[in-house]
């Protein structure tokens, strides 16, 4: 018999193939893309209104880069990614077949969660390096910006990175868990859209944090205001409301993907 890491590397595999198919898979790395397409043309022709004169370009041009993507792209990333992979199942009616794999149930949980939160890491590392990437080839098409005459912050690069990544984990566990209940994809993604329209609409709300999606909207400008002021990568607040977000939906969705679609 198999060993639970061995079922769960080839549940793993399974997922990888799958995924391939999905729109979700091809926004992960044509979505970071498009993106930095659009601001290289942005900063190639406006670079001199966007960027202040003689100050280090790099961290202005990486965090209003990763700003917008937060605010933006991220949330409605997250819902196609959950919503793409989890219909795959529910479009055609194989979650009973799913369950006579030899496999167990918890490791069909895991192996799914798994394949969204590597899509989903490999997105944000996508993303960081072409935006970086995109400093490099401004340096050269268009120099004066300053892009040549300072070095890349690196360490800033990695903070913000992990600021905005960790704080897509709770937002994206609610979607699994929405995704995971509700068949029609077409609903799902209304759900995740209503809550990135309200988000929007009560982000300056001084409870605004309770929406799951407010924290990884808002993750890359609170990071300017971090590094501005020098402090702490992540507030108490912050750990807490996504970590919880993220405990709970993974706890409900384990229970409900081992006891309600045994009956599917």
């Amino acid at each position: 018999m198999r060993t639970a890491l061995q079922q769960f590397g080839a549940a793993f595999k399974a997922e990888t193939i799958k995924s391939r198919g999905t729109a979700a898979y091809w926004l992960t790395y044509l979505g970071p893309v498009f993106i930095l397409f659009i601001y290289l043309l942005a900063f190639y022709f406006k670079g001199h209104l966007m960027l202040s004169p003689k100050v280090d370009p790099w961290l202005p041009f990486i965090t209003q880069i990763w700003n917008s993507a937060a605010m933006v792209f991220l949330p409605m990333y997250l819902i196609l990614l959950a919503s793409q992979l989890l219909n795959l199942e529910h479009k055609n009616t194989t979650w009973r077949l799913a369950y006579t794999l030899p496999h167990s149930k918890h490791v069909i949980f895991w192996s799914k969660l798994a394949m969204l939160f590597t899509l989903n890491l490999s997105a944000h590392l996508l993303t960081m390096l072409l935006t970086i990437a995109t400093g490099l080839l401004l340096a050269v098409i268009k120099p004066d910006l300053g892009f040549t005459l300072a070095a890349i912050p690196w360490q800033h690069c990695a903070a913000l990175f992990s600021k905005v990544f960790v704080c897509s984990f709770g937002i994206l566990s609610v979607y699994y868990y929405i995704c995971f209940e509700v068949k029609n994809q077409v609903k799902s993604m209304g759900i995740g859209i209503s809550l990135f329209i309200v988000t929007t609409i009560v982000a300056r709300w001084e409870y605004a944090y309770l929406i799951p999606t407010f924290y990884p909207m808002v993750s890359g400008m609170e990071y300017q205001k971090i590094a501005a002021a020098h402090g702490g990568l992540f507030a108490a607040k912050e750990l807490l409301t996504v970590g919880g977000f993220f405990v709970l939906f993974t706890l409900a969705s384990w229970y409900r993907a081992c006891t309600k679609r045994m009956a599917v």
